[in-house]
């Protein structure tokens, strides 16, 4: 039994915890920012934070006069991922999968590599669809015909057979978006489909009055556009619109049902999307797990501002926003060495983010006559470098602040007060704190990136109880920056709240880590 001595001094302890509640969080917790940082649930098949993903549209070399490697520039640029590949080469599929990398093939409207027009798409004068910005590929695929419906699974088993982790749909708007954007949705088994649908959505004298007969058996859709000239009143339009999103809506739950059931587990999909599209009014976002978005400075300016808050809504939707590097051509990026400087602020302000970006690498550009762009390990191997040797860094690290590059101070749910703030910068670096949910003891990583075309040294203060130390602490920050060698920061002035850092230009992106255990 404990002595009357004991019992004080054990009553006292209680007081004191009960009363100073700040004491003993100085001693038992190492900082405030893990433990409200929140584990973002990532989708089955969607790169990890310390990803780098990389794109082959086809294996390469494609033949002897192809100077490009797939393989080895995988290696250079330290991949573990191949996002996006039409390949379904059974042999080069296990050959990505014994390099230890994870394998996207790709579906798109353009398939089966024969032109004809069993189960293609038209338009209501019955010429063939195509894409309008690569005219040499065949008629895009009706998603109603039968045809092509068996090409999609046929080349959707062969992948899933061969290895393949994942699939990618290229334009995933398919009929949908032709018929809304390019006078599609008039292929034969989409006009017989509609025929069905119109007799089961309006009556005899709706249709009276549409100018059309009160029985539909052989009514002719196309023809009856084209006597009006394209020109046809909204409510049978309507119809015409709300069928094709509901067979595109069963397009995909079909395939996605079907090739599931042959793999015996979830097969993710992802898809592209554009820099300008809303992703919540995504009309088909339930089918899909991830999505690779196409940049592009004709569609939508990539911003700081722009890939931070696409990535925080994909957050919120229970998806992953990854990014494809610019497909502008000459008239919007004129230089290559433009084109690499908005790609490497891209890329660095993707991972700032917790996504990724493409290796810039087989790109595809706009533009008859512009070439595919194949970036250096010399125009962007320092930032892979950074990423790959600093994987810890990024690995299991969730956002808990961001601010700059006109983000409002956005802090995790529980923290009370902003934990750092630029000094002495201008609005063109965007800065975001990451660490590893309830893990105190792990790396607090600041990820700044500037947007600035002359950037200049600035200064970042962090609030010392918020990271665990006291006023009068030695706190310390590491730099890492791409293609330089790590340099310690020491704090140059304290105050009752803050400790400052003076940092040196970034060009574009810099690694800031505080190490509890060192400090």
């Amino acid at each position: 039994m404990l002595g009357i001595r004991q019992l004080f001094f054990a009553s006292m302890l209680c007081f004191i915890a009960c009363f100073f509640p700040t004491i003993t969080r100085a001693q038992t917790s190492t900082n405030r920012l893990a433990e409200v940082a929140v584990t973002i649930k990532r989708p089955i098949g969607a790169p990890r934070l310390s990803d780098i993903c990389f794109s082959s549209r086809w294996p390469r070399p494609l033949n002897s006069n192809d100077p490009h490697n797939t393989f080895e520039a995988a290696k250079a640029f330290h991949a573990t991922r191949i996002d996006w590949s039409y390949s379904n080469d059974v042999a080069f599929i296990q050959d990505v999968k014994k390099a230890g990398l994870v394998y996207f093939g790709t579906i798109s409207s353009e398939m089966d590599g024969i032109k004809t027009d069993v189960g293609r798409e038209k338009n209501y004068l019955g010429r063939l669809i195509g894409n309008p910005e690569l005219s040499f590929l065949m008629a895009r695929g009706d998603i109603n015909s039968p045809e092509y419906q068996k090409i999609v699974m046929d080349h959707l088993r062969i992948l899933i057979d061969g290895g393949a982790d994942g699939i990618q749909v290229d334009d995933p708007g398919m009929t949908y978006h032709n018929m809304q954007h390019l006078g599609g949705g008039y292929g034969d088994a989409s006009l017989a489909k509609f025929r069905a649908y119109l007799e089961k959505h309006s009556t005899s004298t709706q249709r009276k009055s549409w100018g059309m007969p009160m029985e539909l058996d052989g009514f002719d859709y196309a023809a009856y556009v084209r006597e009006r000239e394209g020109k046809v009143v909204e409510p049978v339009q309507a119809l015409f619109v709300a069928f094709h999103r509901e067979s595109l809506d069963q397009f995909y739950k079909t395939i996605r049902h079907t090739i599931d059931e042959h793999a015996g587990r979830h097969v993710p999909f992802s898809c592209n999307n554009w820099s300008s599209q809303q992703q919540d009014a995504f009309p088909f976002k339930q089918h899909f797990d991830f999505w690779v978005g196409e940049t592009s400075v004709q569609y939508g300016l990539p911003t700081a501002k722009r890939i931070y808050e696409k990535t925080k809504t994909a957050e919120a939707l229970g998806k992953v926003q990854v990014f494809s590097p610019p497909n502008d051509g000459f008239d919007k990026l004129p230089t290559r060495a433009s084109y690499v400087d908005l790609t490497r602020k891209l890329i660095a302000t993707s991972y700032a983010s917790g996504s990724a970006t493409l290796v810039p690498w087989d790109v595809w550009r706009r533009g008859d006559g512009t070439p595919r762009f194949f970036g250096t390990t010399e125009e962007f191997g320092d930032l892979f470098d950074l990423i790959a040797k600093q994987r810890s860094f990024y690995a299991n690290h969730e956002e808990a602040f961001a601010t700059g590059a006109g983000i409002q101070s956005r802090r995790a749910p529980e923290l009370p007060q902003d934990p750092a703030k630029l000094v002495g910068a201008g609005d063109d670096i965007l800065l975001t704190l990451r660490a590893v949910p309830r893990d105190t003891t792990a790396p607090v990583v600041l990820h700044a990136v500037d947007w600035s075309q002359d950037p200049k040294p600035f200064s970042i203060a962090l609030r010392h109880d918020l990271f665990g130390q006291s006023a009068n602490a030695a706190m310390k920050l590491h730099l890492y920056q791409p293609g330089a060698a790590v340099k310690l920061l020491t704090p140059e002035k304290n105050d009752d709240a803050w400790t400052y850092f003076a940092v040196l230009p970034l060009r574009p992106y810099g690694l800031l880590v505080f190490i509890p255990d060192e400090q």
